[in-house]
């Protein structure tokens, strides 16, 4: 359906695509057009989401009607018929009531662990002339490509959108292991929305099912099998090459002590981190006084080609959040 929420701007909302290749609903992306004539859907999409079922439309002209289509697309690209436009309303303007709200409050990005899809946002409040502060809502635009949300292309990826007087939000279904820009505006009940680009910008939580699984798999899996983090956090130092008692993290790794194939939260005190390094390594999660002492053959050994930065990465901040199975 399409609905008037502000008098400028939209929601729509529609039923979950299926298909038979792409079998998680957080996997699909919905196109959204929107235009004042029949000729929908237009050349560009007026907001591209994924993974949710609905989608504020901001940004539009006071008590107009607009024709709406959501065309889905799944993994391979392939994407649905548009179907028959859906038909709705922004609200009358409110005369006499043209200034925006005044919005310059520093963003906080809060990645969430488990899913590591999901990042949560929160601000503080903006003033208006007119509306007190619980009178006031917000929009959230999010995007791993800055110009995404800048200046008139906010409205493109808006993620999310409040309840007056609400200055959080979650963003959810987005990609893990990824920096995103998140920019927020205010939007008075008149409509009138802030226009200046405040954001911030954060990297989602690293998922073990997305991003270092699959670097297992596809590098290590020659020698090793990883089917779960269980089989990985806290395995003994029988697969160490030193010996000795058990020892704290700071010796771990000389003076003969063990250490654990993964201790989380501290990549630079874990088994695995060491060997796919190289040796003395002293730059972060490493240092001057804790260095990569390990002195063996550089994992992966079937290959002469050590991982990649990316992928080195990945397994260290995937340790450092706690290793977890999200």
């Amino acid at each position: 359906g399409v609905t008037g929420t502000s008098p400028t701007a939209l929601k729509v909302t529609w039923d979950p695509a299926n298909d038979d290749r792409t079998l998680f609903a957080t996997d699909f992306t919905y196109r959204v057009y929107a235009s004042t004539s029949a000729t929908v859907p237009t050349t560009t999409p007026y907001v591209i989401v994924k993974g949710v079922n609905s989608a504020t439309l901001v940004g539009l002209s006071p008590g107009t009607s607009y024709n709406v289509v959501v065309v889905a697309v799944d993994l391979a690209g392939n994407q649905s018929d548009a179907g028959s436009p859906l038909n709705g309303s922004t609200l009358a303007a409110i005369p006499g009531d043209t200034v925006p709200p005044t919005f310059t409050s520093p963003i906080t990005l809060t990645p969430v662990i488990s899913p590591a899809s999901t990042m949560n946002v929160s601000w503080s409040a903006g003033t208006d002339d007119t509306a007190a502060a619980n009178q006031i809502r917000y929009h959230v635009c999010a995007s791993p490509v800055d110009t995404d949300c800048r200046g008139a292309k906010f409205s493109s990826h808006v993620l999310a959108t409040t309840n007056p007087g609400v200055t959080t939000a979650s963003l959810t279904a987005l990609k893990t292991h990824t920096s995103y820009f998140v920019f927020v505006r205010a939007e008075d009940p008149s409509g009138n929305l802030s226009t200046a680009d405040t954001f911030a910008q954060k990297q989602t939580a690293t998922s073990w099912g997305n991003d270092v699984k699959q670097i297992l798999f596809d590098r290590c899996g020659a020698c090793h099998k990883y089917d779960s983090p269980a089989l990985i956090v806290n395995i003994g130092a029988s697969y160490a090459d030193i010996s000795g008692a058990a020892c704290n993290y700071v010796d771990a790794g000389t003076n003969g002590c063990q250490m654990k194939l993964i201790a989380p939260g501290k990549p630079q005190f874990s088994y695995i981190y060491r060997r796919i390094n190289q040796p003395n390594l002293a730059t972060p999660p490493f240092s001057a006084t804790v260095k990569n002492f390990y002195s063996g053959v550089r994992e992966p050994r079937d290959t002469t080609t050590p991982l990649s930065v990316d992928e080195n990465e990945i397994i260290g901040s995937w340790i450092q959040q706690g290793a977890l199975g999200n």
